[in-house]
């Protein structure tokens, strides 16, 4: 809980200091459609930062006072701005995947009155989406949106569009996994060669991974990212405070979101920034540390115990 409260402070001492310092530079982004990256940021990296905050604002939110509750949902919002501004496609995908695993693990644990109550909801919801869009599909200003939203994304630009194959990651994938064939991926081709690699990086994690330390740390690494996440959403089906379970619902929203943005990324074993450290904390947390949780949660004490 220290550590995440540490990481939510770290969001809103960056990202309001980066908005005040870079404001000229946002207002240019909005005005040019080109790529939000201040002080030589790199957009994806910047847009990965703002969607890890994002999912810690959301737990200070839901869990502080209003004094709190307005600052955070500021942060929120400026976050928000960041991802999209800085076309940062794989937080705003993993942001969304993490926000869909929170809700079904939120129906799953409702009762079935509530599940009812939420499919109606949903479905209402939907509904009145769907109606809005057809009924003003045609009009200027969904014309203009639908616009705006694809020359800022650059959902079909000739060299980012959707139609490249994630920027043309999908051939830099397919001609990585090829140097592997001669048997070099189970061993791996050691740590940090894919640096020396001479055209672009290998913008995905995993792959980094195999290439760089081979095929068992790879399996390791991942299973340990999935089993922490495993571990943590059985506690918030177990938990009985609402405070426990809205801690378990932040801890698997990180782990989600980076989980999926690390598809098109190269921070998932890494502590050059704050998001990954911090998951990195919860990869090293001991296993009974997990399990002392689920003892206190069930039995509503507060004090923490001492892992050994």
């Amino acid at each position: 809980r220290e550590v995440l409260d540490a990481f939510c402070w770290s969001g809103i001492l960056s990202m309001g200091l980066l908005s005040l310092l870079s404001f000229s530079s946002l207002l240019e982004s909005m005005n040019t459609f080109s790529r939000f990256s201040p002080f030589s940021f790199h957009p994806n990296l910047l847009g990965f930062l703002a969607g890890g905050y994002f999912c810690a604002m959301l737990w200070k939110f839901i869990a502080s006072g209003w004094r709190l509750r307005v600052l955070c949902g500021i942060t929120a919002l400026i976050c928000l701005v960041v991802v999209f501004f800085a076309s940062a496609r794989g937080s705003i995908a993993g942001i969304v995947f993490g926000c869909c695993v929170v809700l079904l693990l939120e129906f799953m644990r409702a009762q079935r009155k509530q599940r009812i109550r939420l499919c109606w909801y949903a479905g209402i919801s939907v509904g009145v989406v769907l109606t809005i869009i057809i009924a003003f599909h045609k009009s200027e200003w969904m014309q203009n949106s639908s616009d705006f939203v694809d020359r800022v994304l650059e959902l079909t630009d000739n060299y980012r569009g959707v139609g490249t194959g994630f920027t043309g990651r999908f051939d830099k994938w397919s001609a990585t996994l090829k140097l592997l064939s001669n048997g070099n991926w189970l061993v791996g081709q050691g740590i940090r060669s894919s640096d020396l690699m001479p055209d672009n990086l290998i913008d995905n994690s995993y792959l980094v991974i195999l290439y760089e330390i081979g095929l068992i740390p790879l399996v390791l690494i991942v299973w340990r990212f999935v089993d922490v996440t495993r571990r943590v959403g059985r506690l918030y089906q177990e938990s009985v405070q609402d405070e426990q379970r809205v801690l378990y619902l932040a801890y698997v929203l990180l782990m989600t979101t980076f989980l999926v943005n690390n598809i098109v990324a190269r921070y998932l074993f890494s502590v050059g920034n704050a998001y990954s450290l911090f998951c990195l904390f919860l990869f090293a947390a001991p296993t009974c540390s997990f399990a002392d949780l689920s003892h206190r949660s069930a039995n509503g004490l507060m004090r923490v115990q001492p892992a050994t």
